[in-house]
């Protein structure tokens, strides 16, 4: 198993070397985990059928392809993606930055993202630089309504590996093309314990298997005690192979009752996850309207600081010419009766004297 995830490791490695615009963390995080890649090789080990012929919904950049490439009994792979260019990749990781607190963190793309290169390009690319592996695989651009889903030759079985949009309706559409075209197969879905999008997967894969004429099971993988996370997988599988199948897979799936409770577990979980995110993510978005808002405020808020300081000013203005005012109209009041005063007491002098002319001559 160490020579196995050394072997991925290195292919995903061979990925950043050949596009260094692609973040490793995003390589990282959007393929398969150690976890994933241990129990799936397990899985097709002690498969009841021989040989398997893989069909992938959900290529990204071939990560998982070239490790169920590497798989002894595995004698092809078709992995089927619609193929979005890097440089959209690279809008939609901006965005989940800019929506989910989660992906706040997230490694930036690096210069030069094209919007005429592929993911399935760059799987290809990478592919080549194993030519063992490269020859077992065959990409296909399109989803599986749109392509024609082959059918396994030389009496292979067809095992699905689906991991392509984790949308409750896409999952159930991925499910019915898989089931329609080959009853017996085994169809493998990834993302099915994360809190983020089991709930959606789960989903889907109840809404199948209520719509279907036929029974089905299903069943998570188990942590094996060599593991130190649990693989993030579940399996629906036919009612007709079901024994089949669980007595070869003994050990590397959970009981009925318990994946019952697990999943009920990690739905509630979820849900209260989501309701956490979408708390933060508004208290997020209020801080931005805020921010936002008094941004487009500040320039207003100066301008009526302004206004006010101007009136003030004004105000201060008039009230000072007033006061002025009154006290010059004060002042020539008082001159003025000052000179009233004054032009009376001169007035009665000359009285006086006249009187007294008057007398004298007399």
């Amino acid at each position: 198993m160490n020579e196995e995830l050394k072997r991925f490791d290195e292919y995903k490695a061979t990925v950043t070397r050949l596009f260094p615009v692609l973040p490793r963390d995003l390589v990282n995080g959007w393929s398969i985990q150690d976890a994933d890649a241990i129990v799936l090789a397990r899985f097709l080990e002690c498969y009841p059928r021989e040989p398997v012929f893989v069909l992938e919904v959900g290529t990204f950049v071939g990560t998982s392809a070239f490790h169920f490439a590497c798989q002894r009994r595995v004698s092809e792979v078709v992995s089927i993606d619609t193929n979005i260019s890097l440089a959209k990749l690279a809008d939609l990781v901006v965005a989940k930055k800019n929506q989910d607190i989660a992906y706040r963190d997230a490694e930036d793309f690096g210069p030069g993202a094209s919007p005429n290169v592929g993911v399935l390009d760059v799987a290809e690319a990478a592919l080549a630089c194993f030519p063992e592996q490269w020859q077992k695989v065959r990409l296909v651009t399109g989803t599986t309504e749109s392509v024609h889903i082959p059918a396994p030759s030389n009496g292979a079985s067809l095992v699905a590996f689906v991991d392509g949009s984790h949308g409750k309706e896409r999952v159930e559409a991925d499910l019915r093309a898989i089931f329609e075209h080959n009853p017996y197969a085994v169809a493998v879905l990834h993302d099915c314990v994360e809190a983020r999008t089991s709930p959606a997967v789960l989903t889907g894969v109840a809404a199948f298997v209520e719509a279907s004429s036929i029974g089905y099971r299903f069943r998570l993988f188990k942590q094996l005690d060599t593991l130190s996370a649990s693989p993030n997988l579940g399996v629906l599988y036919p009612e007709t192979m079901a024994e089949q199948l669980e007595q070869a897979a003994r050990g590397l799936l959970e009981c009925p009752t318990s994946a019952l409770f697990r999943v009920s577990y990690l739905q509630w979980r979820a849900s209260s996850g989501q309701q956490n995110r979408s708390r933060q993510q508004n208290q997020v978005r209020c801080e931005n309207r805020s921010e936002a808002r008094s941004r487009k405020l500040l320039p207003s808020l100066r301008l009526r600081g302004l206004r006010d300081q101007k009136t003030q000013q004004a105000f201060r203005l008039k009230r000072r010419t007033r006061r002025l005012a009154k006290r010059k109209a004060t002042r020539l009041s008082r001159k003025v009766t000052r000179l009233r005063r004054k032009a009376t007491r001169f007035s009665r002098k000359a009285t006086h004297r006249l009187i007294a002319n008057i007398f004298y001559r007399s």
